[in-house]
């Protein structure tokens, strides 16, 4: 019998950033579940390991400059931008789509990506003044939440862009 259930937010939003493909919270528990039981592939496990433990240190290179994930796609964001004068929100969404993300998005609405810290408490955005980046309608914080199931979304959409990126 199927049960329902409450979750909080925050811990939904958890397990958004640990589904690979489309993956329901669901089936997110149960592969969560397999390999803390010992059930999972190891290859699962390693990529679990990985990505509950944070130990992904993987750097990038774009325009010469090495950076961690969250600050690449800032990088590559703001160059982007400063490239491509005059784009409005919507004209940056169709270059980097909610989606290569996940539940945050590339960016958000600066007003809205403060919003979320005065909620939270965490910073899921880049806020600070020298991080915003400046459209033709608004101003935009990058997210922090990148890891290794999401950065190579965001870096093949960049690239499809012309822009090149290496993993260091």
């Amino acid at each position: 019998m199927d049960r329902k259930i409450e979750i909080a937010q925050e811990v939904y939003d958890r397990l958004a950033s640990q589904a690979k493909g489309f993956e329901t919270p669901n089936e997110v528990i149960r592969r969560l579940l397999d390999d803390i039981e010992g059930r999972g592939s190891e290859q699962a496990k390693s990529e679990l390991h990985e990505t509950v433990s944070g130990r992904d240190f993987t750097k990038y290179t774009y325009n010469g400059r090495k950076y961690g994930k969250g600050r690449l796609v800032l990088a590559v964001v703001s160059e982007y931008v400063r490239v491509n004068d005059g784009l409005s929100y919507e004209d940056l969404n169709e270059a980097f789509p909610k989606h290569l993300q996940g539940s945050h998005g590339v960016f958000r609405d600066l007003d809205g990506a403060l919003e979320i810290y005065k909620k939270e408490g965490r910073k899921r955005f880049f806020i600070d003044t020298e991080d915003s980046i400046q459209l033709s309608d608004g101003s935009i914080a990058v997210c922090t939440q990148w890891g290794t199931r999401n950065i190579n979304k965001f870096i093949d959409a960049a690239r499809n862009l012309g822009l090149e990126i290496s993993a260091s």
